[in-house]
């Protein structure tokens, strides 16, 4: 892809540079928080994972509290608010329901594919983990009334973001290549290797299964 044809700071260390008609704002002015509270018998449950939002996993943890959980629409950004979950986070293609420690998020007047871009960065995600709080990095989290005060670039009125920003350009496709390299540099000897490699296929092939009812 070619860059765009001029850029400005940002002024965001996070960020970097911009194209120069785009403007910088507040991340809770472009999106809505979703709080509405609702049950998994009415709302199929879902699983947020660092493949993007599937249909509940067989191996996920799961609680006696499914009355008690938020509701997710198709278009809406869910990410995982706790730093053991990090990158665990997507644009849900899906209606349904996903536990309280989930962030779900409304876009306003934003091209989907370049709302999954931008929150699933790594970039991104160091950000929303540094602006959280914890006793220890293990029980880390980041709350939406945190996560709103992020800083992020909003395309210039008219405009389609189609080209890359220079620390912004692992898109989904590449970041699920990515994560595949990664699982094959795991330790091969190790029980959480092991685990961590299991799990991992295990989301990829519920997301494949999820994709091919969706586009069915």
């Amino acid at each position: 892809m070619k860059a765009y044809p001029e850029y400005k700071d940002s002024g965001v260390p996070w960020l970097g540079k911009v194209p120069k008609h785009w403007e910088i704002k507040r991340l809770g002015s472009k999106f809505i928080e979703r709080r509405e509270k609702v049950s998994d018998k009415d709302y199929p449950p879902l699983s947020v994972t660092k493949n993007g939002i599937l249909p509940q996993l067989a191996n996920a943890a799961k609680t006696n509290d499914g009355d008690n959980r938020k509701r997710v629409c198709l278009g809406d950004f869910v990410i995982n608010s706790r730093s053991d979950r990090k990158g665990s986070s997507g644009l849900s293609n899906l209606d349904g329901s996903v536990s309280l420690i989930n962030t779900v998020l409304k876009p306003r007047d934003f091209e989907q594919r370049y709302v999954h871009c931008l929150l699933k960065s790594y970039p991104f995600q160091e950000e929303f983990y540094r602006v959280g709080r914890g006793i220890v990095a293990d029980l880390w989290s980041t709350q939406y009334s945190e996560m709103s005060t992020i800083m992020i670039p909003v395309p210039g009125r008219g405009t389609t973001p189609h080209r890359p920003l220079p620390r912004l350009q692992n898109l989904p496709d590449q970041q699920v290549h990515s994560r595949q390299e990664a699982d094959d540099r795991a330790p091969q000897g190790t029980e959480a290797g092991y685990h961590q490699r299991r799990g991992d296929r295990e989301d990829r092939r519920a997301h494949r299964q999820a994709l091919s009812r969706i586009q069915g």
